[in-house]
């Protein structure tokens, strides 16, 4: 679900969303752009991580690749600013989430 949603992010070469193609395409009848817009669910119970998730990507700064990975340090001030208590397994899967909002593409078979 990740990363398709990284995908859906990506910037064509016109600096639009790829979502956004997509969109328009789907709202014109294309099928197979409706299809390419659904996603596999998130397990109910790992909901949390998603949000958590989105509450700490892209925290980290930006360097000249994009956006830096997100560290500990980020993770450790965000805890407690938002009062949450990830136990160390939320911590490493939350490193590995945003390395494939980063770069969904990676690690991949073609």
């Amino acid at each position: 679900m990740v990363r398709h949603e990284a995908r859906l992010r990506a910037k064509e070469r016109d600096g639009a969303a790829r979502r956004d193609h997509l969109e328009r395409a789907a709202a014109r009848g294309v099928d197979a752009a409706r299809k390419a817009l659904e996603g596999p669910e998130f397990p109910e119970p790992l909901r949390y991580l998603y949000g958590w998730l989105m509450e700490v990507h892209g925290r980290s700064g930006v360097d000249m690749s994009g956006l830096s990975p997100l560290t500990y340090a980020t993770i450790a001030d965000w805890a407690v600013l938002m009062h949450r208590r990830p136990r160390p397994h939320d911590v490493e899967a939350l490193l590995t989430l945003d390395a494939v909002l980063r770069f969904p593409d990676a690690g991949e078979e073609p």
